[in-house]
């Protein structure tokens, strides 16, 4: 057999430190094509609220707002000043201005 006078016991650390990155690019490039199938698979998140199509545009803080006072977080006074504060009319365009009574609270059940 052939000796060159050098011992070859593996790839040595700079073999294993290239595999190791070679392996972890492949893991990534696996991760980001999935992301990307999936991305394509359900609507874009673009902020705004997922309406059906042809529908109006929906502010998410609009919707979280309209959340919370469904939920009793908050009360009319607070979601009407809320909603004036992010430039839509007080009241939420429900009710006149001048202190008319805020639309009726369903049933708790």
């Amino acid at each position: 057999m052939y000796n060159d006078g050098f011992a070859h016991q593996g790839p040595g650390p700079w073999g294993w430190l290239f595999m190791v990155l070679v392996l972890a690019a492949l893991v990534v490039g696996v991760v980001v094509v999935v992301r990307l199938w999936q991305q394509g698979q359900r609507p874009a998140r673009s902020g705004a609220v997922p309406t059906a199509p042809g529908a109006p545009w929906m502010d998410p803080a609009v919707t979280e707002l309209r959340m919370r006072y469904a939920r009793g977080e908050i009360d009319w006074e607070e979601f009407s000043q809320r909603l004036a504060g992010l430039g839509y009319p007080a009241g939420g365009g429900q009710v006149a201005a001048g202190g008319a009574e805020p639309p009726p609270q369903p049933p708790v059940l």
